[in-house]
């Protein structure tokens, strides 16, 4: 026989408590409220980050002739760079460093689509950080 336990409002038996939850269409964690949070493994993070670079390098050395792929390329490369500030946040679990990772990947994005200049970029991060210091 199990120990006395209390969850919230039910007090009973501990393997009582067990086999209700067991059996019933509620588990523990909705009865707690408890949200599982989304996992994101190191090389699920690599693979978006470089597949983010891949193609800003493929979209920054085309020709202008080409403006349909350009423009193909920079909706996608916009996508990947959405999934991968969204897989180093989900990694990180830190609002500072998913700043910061925003701020690099908008640079880039703007280099690859000729936006901004790699000086540009680099003053721009720059800036960044040294606001995020300061607060």
């Amino acid at each position: 026989m199990g120990e006395k336990i209390k969850i919230r409002d039910i007090e009973g038996d501990s393997d009582a408590l067990a086999s209700f939850f067991k059996s019933s269409d509620c588990s523990l964690a909705e009865y707690l409220n408890i949200k599982k949070k989304p996992k994101i493994k190191l090389y699920g993070l690599g693979i978006s980050i470089l597949v983010f670079v891949v193609i800003s390098c493929v979209l920054w050395s085309l020709p202008a002739e080409v403006m349909i792929w350009r423009k193909t390329l920079t909706i996608i490369n916009f996508v990947s760079y959405a999934g991968a500030v969204i897989c180093l946040h989900l990694y990180v679990r830190n609002v500072w460093v998913t700043m910061i990772g925003v701020v690099i990947g908008l640079c880039v994005l703007g280099m690859s689509t000729n936006v901004m200049t790699t000086q540009d970029a680099v003053k721009k991060v720059e800036h960044t950080i040294e606001r995020l210091d300061y607060n």
